[in-house]
């Protein structure tokens, strides 16, 4: 694994048995815990838990930025610095778990900003007319539909940007660009989570964890480009894409979960 990136790996009790499920879930919940309790420590906060990991020293991110007030605006630059952003940040390998990742910080609150240049004046009237909340300048849910990236995979998504791009007769090179940017960006945190997993099998004494870390190792090699094709793989996947768009700013909504799973389910 490239060495300037950070791996977070909790420290596990070496005395358990983590060959039993109870023993593994009493695990996560003591790490689960350890975390909260470090989290409150910065303070009270008005939000819920976004189920973050606690970093042991902050991580810092420098954007770029061609514009002369220094902003990050527009899809260019945003794709651009979310795929450095995603290349550069921290993973997290957890051997009690059957998945792998964890964020730690959201690229919104640290980066982007509304363009100051734009203004909604003129829309003010219809707002009041229609008693519309209309969330300009915040931070965004997006209504996705999982059964597109369960179907693709990150390797198909990126097969279907560029196919996209390559059909239209004027494409907006930045909004492609962006997009493109986006998966790239992801595909390499996951291979920065696959280094991290077999690096710290190699030194894992415990047979079970060396074990899983190997298989969440190999379950995200093939991720990386291929869809999901167990139900563990589909779980995974939706993992991933939410840890992103949490990351992005601070997006959470995923659908349907039962009927995304429900056919990997009946396969397993």
């Amino acid at each position: 694994m490239n060495p300037t990136i950070e791996c977070s790996c909790p420290s596990v009790s070496p005395d358990l048995d983590f060959s039993s499920v109870s023993a593994r879930l009493a695990e996560l919940h003591r790490i689960k815990s350890e975390h909260t309790d470090r989290k409150r420590g910065d303070g009270p906060r008005d939000t819920d838990d976004w189920g973050n990991i606690p970093l042991a020293k902050p991580f810092r991110f420098q954007p770029e930025s061609d514009r002369p007030d220094g902003l990050v605006i527009g899809p260019r630059l945003c794709g651009l610095n979310f795929r450095r952003f995603l290349e550069q940040t921290p993973v997290y390998a957890n051997p009690v778990s059957s998945l792998l990742g964890g964020y730690f910080t959201v690229f919104g609150g640290q980066v982007t900003r509304w363009d100051p240049a734009k203004h909604w004046d003129h829309l003010d009237e219809f707002h009041e007319r229609y008693n519309i909340t209309h969330g300009i300048q915040s931070a965004q849910h997006f209504g996705i539909d999982l059964d597109i990236g369960l179907s693709l995979g990150f390797g198909g998504l990126l097969d279907r940007i560029r196919a996209c791009r390559a059909e239209s007769l004027d494409p907006d090179e930045e909004f492609y660009g962006a997009l493109e940017d986006v998966v790239l960006g992801m595909q390499q945190w996951i291979r920065n989570h696959v280094d991290a997993a077999r690096e710290l099998a190699e030194k894992e004494s415990n047979p079970a964890l060396r074990q899983n870390l190997l298989d969440l190792a190999e379950i995200n090699a093939a991720l990386v480009t291929e869809p999901p094709a167990s139900f563990r793989q589909a779980c995974q996947w939706v993992a991933w894409y939410q840890m992103v768009a949490s990351m992005y700013n601070g997006s959470g909504a995923v659908g349907r979960l039962d009927q995304c799973f429900y056919p990997y389910y009946q396969r397993d």
